[in-house]
């Protein structure tokens, strides 16, 4: 897998699971009323660094991670 990481990789970045996020937008439908004119903020409590994302990609394509730094 190739890929770009800004800097040295070591920010966090805020990520989500597809199935945490469309269990949110189902609660959000079900009770409109409740979230009406409100910001929703969907992520996970748990923060990751760019380099763990980019790996943990790789692995799961089944690939190693070509990553080209980018100042």
């Amino acid at each position: 897998m190739r890929a770009s990481k800004f800097g040295k990789g070591g920010q966090f970045i805020p990520w989500i699971h597809i199935e945490d996020l469309a269990y949110s937008i189902v609660h959000i439908g079900n009770n409109f009323e409740q979230f009406k004119g409100k910001t929703i903020n969907a992520a996970s409590p748990n923060s990751i660094t760019y380099d763990t994302l980019l790996n943990n990609l790789a692995k799961l394509r089944g690939r190693k991670a070509c990553i080209i730094p980018v100042p």
